[in-house]
């Protein structure tokens, strides 16, 4: 909590900052993740733990709005890889299951998660969310081939 306007000043900055990751990270890989509020500690010692041990100079950033069970977690891309951003991946995505966590806080599921949905929602769920989706958009026209995976 700030105590003085300065300090609520320099909170807001650092706060606002997140748009300069980019800029000082270089191309970056990010994630928008959901964990009980108690867990969160251990999913950023794990993040951080298994990324560095991949990547020894891999630089992993976490933040979010705690207090609503949503950590962002931000890394530069790591070199040497095919496809920096399913590596980092996978190995996130995975501890989001370990953890029981969701693929996302609040960006939603798009087509970047499709294939990590199943990592934390059974496959009765993601029929309910079919079974739903076709009950409101008969018809497919509410962006088709986001949200869900090919059935």
């Amino acid at each position: 909590i700030a105590k003085s306007e300065k300090e609520g000043r320099e909170l807001w900055a650092l706060r606002d900052a997140v748009s300069e990751y980019g800029r000082v990270l270089g191309p970056i890989v990010s994630f928008d993740i959901s964990f009980p509020i108690g867990e969160i500690g251990g999913v950023v010692a794990a993040i951080e733990a298994r990324l560095a041990k991949r990547w020894p100079d891999i630089v992993a950033l976490s933040y979010g709005h705690i207090g609503d069970s949503n950590l962002h977690v931000v890394t530069n891309r790591p070199a040497g890889e095919a496809d920096p951003d399913r590596a980092v991946g996978e190995i996130v995505y995975g501890i989001v299951r370990e953890f029981e966590g969701s693929v996302s806080a609040e960006h939603g599921i798009g087509t970047l998660k499709l294939d990590y949905l199943a990592y934390t929602r059974s496959p009765a769920e993601i029929a309910l969310m079919r079974t739903l989706k076709r009950a409101i958009d008969p018809k497919n026209i509410m962006n088709p081939g986001k949200v869900l995976p090919a059935a």
